[in-house]
């Protein structure tokens, strides 16, 4: 599990008090991890012997805290 900050956009017109108030959106997401290097953690949504679905990238220094759930090589036998 990744959390980590996103950036966020707001439309339309707001008064300057609710601007200075906005703020980024706190993330969590679980994914299996697909890459990583010195900028970028990649995770995929499903995975497959020869495929991955549904990429997220998130940037490294937007991520606060990662935590292993489990690993996938462990059990290769779902019940």
């Amino acid at each position: 599990m990744v959390k980590w900050k996103d950036a966020t956009m707001e439309g339309g017109w707001h008064d300057k008090e609710h601007s200075r108030l906005l703020s980024g959106a706190t993330v969590h997401t679980v994914g299996f991890l697909v890459a990583e290097d010195d900028d970028w953690i990649k995770l995929a949504q499903s995975t497959s012997e020869n495929e991955d679905g549904n990429l997220t990238e998130i940037p490294k220094a937007w991520i606060e805290s990662t935590e292993t759930l489990g690993d996938l090589n462990a059990s290769t036998e779902m019940q």
